[in-house]
């Protein structure tokens, strides 16, 4: 089911996501040479995946990584905070009041096991695609927004 969402909709992390000059290039891009990177801190740039580290979407939200990827299907972004305040205030974040639901396959971190809560934030028209999310929240890495974005002619 996709959400087609109006201007006073729009959830407060998605509005935050599109003022970024970064995000936007990068959902826009056919290319992880087409993104601009100037104003961040890259950590490994390849073919088809770019790392940036401390990353500001403004001047409240900082992530400790970003890592961005870029396939002929679409884009998928994945931002990692030790924050968890976007996954126990999804509802102000991302408009989600549901209750998250433990993953059936928790993290390994050599002998040590971590489990793992999901809520899915939804799907939403955007430019000329479909933007789908989920926020992951682990005692492992804090929380973990996790974009996919598809364009309307990539799907078929």
């Amino acid at each position: 089911m996709t959400i087609v969402i109006t201007a006073m909709e729009i959830p407060h992390f998605i509005r935050l996501l599109i003022k970024s000059p970064l995000v936007v290039s990068t959902i826009r891009a056919k290319s992880i040479s087409d993104i601009d990177v100037s104003d961040a801190v890259c950590v490994r740039m390849d073919g088809n995946s770019l790392e940036l580290t401390n990353f500001e979407l403004s001047c409240e939200e900082y992530f400790k990584s970003v890592s961005i990827v870029i396939t002929r299907y679409g884009t998928m972004i994945d931002l990692i905070s030790p924050d968890p305040k976007y996954f126990e205030q999804s509802a102000y974040y991302f408009n989600v009041c549901k209750a998250g639901r433990k993953i059936r396959v928790p993290y390994r971190k050599g002998r040590k096991i971590y489990q793992a809560k999901s809520k899915r934030i939804g799907n939403f028209e955007l430019f000329d695609g479909f933007l789908q999310g989920t926020v992951l929240r682990s005692d492992l890495f804090g929380c973990k927004i996790m974009f996919s974005y598809n364009k309307l002619n990539s799907l078929f």
